[in-house]
């Protein structure tokens, strides 16, 4: 139970969910906020747990709420933020969680994904150290990897656990431009992963829905 906040079953009631994996966990998913965005005919569901979600379930989600509200008309992005308990170190939660991980990776990028799959997570001194494979590609996507990681594993789960690449992958020095170029890259990846919505630009209207109100009740 998280205070304050009402479930996305009572924001949201009378979602046809069809399957036992998306219907366990309906009812502890909460919700801070939407807005839609009518520049784009998009409704943007902002979610929080306290148990992480596999990303399969979150796009299940996307497209019943979809059909429940516009008969799949308006495109839905739903937006997850876990409210994560001590017992989640960041060992226990990349066990849980690293096929939702690999899930994500999937959809965007392959060769990201396929190094991921092979990479040895370690963890020492409160980071998480990443051991890729040793390849040529690896050595290339390496850092791009590891930030993408990070913002998961911090910014969505909320935790506060560097993640960096072991030392031998970690040989060579970035300029300070290359590497602002390297974190706005990762930062557009991780959008485009978990749909963050961009601040609104000129001709887009958002309309917020409170996260208190019950909509598509009637």
């Amino acid at each position: 139970m998280i205070e304050n906040l009402r479930s996305l079953s009572e924001t949201i009631p009378n979602l046809v969910i069809s399957d036992s994996e998306t219907r366990d966990i309906y009812d502890d998913l909460y919700v801070e906020r939407m807005t839609l965005r009518r520049s784009e005919g998009r409704l943007h569901v902002y979610i929080c747990s306290e148990h992480p979600v596999h990303k399969r379930i979150i796009n299940k989600l996307e497209r019943q709420i979809a059909e429940r509200l516009s008969g799949g008309m308006v495109s839905v992005s739903v937006h997850e933020r876990f409210r994560l308990s001590a017992q989640y170190t960041a060992e226990t939660l990349l066990d849980e969680y690293k096929d939702s991980i690999m899930y994500e990776l999937k959809a965007y990028s392959p060769i990201l994904a396929n190094i991921f799959r092979n990479t040895t997570c370690v963890y020492e001194n409160g980071r998480i150290m990443l051991k890729l494979p040793s390849t040529v590609v690896s050595e290339d996507k390496g850092d791009e990897l590891a930030m993408i990681i990070d913002r998961i594993i911090n910014e969505r789960c909320g935790l506060s656990t560097p993640v960096s690449l072991s030392a031998e992958h970690n040989t060579i020095k970035m300029s300070g431009a290359n590497t602002d170029i390297l974190k706005n890259a990762a930062k557009d990846i991780t959008s485009r992963i978990y749909n963050d919505v961009p601040e609104a630009e000129g001709g887009c209207e958002e309309v917020p829905f409170a996260g208190s109100k019950t909509i598509g009740s009637g």
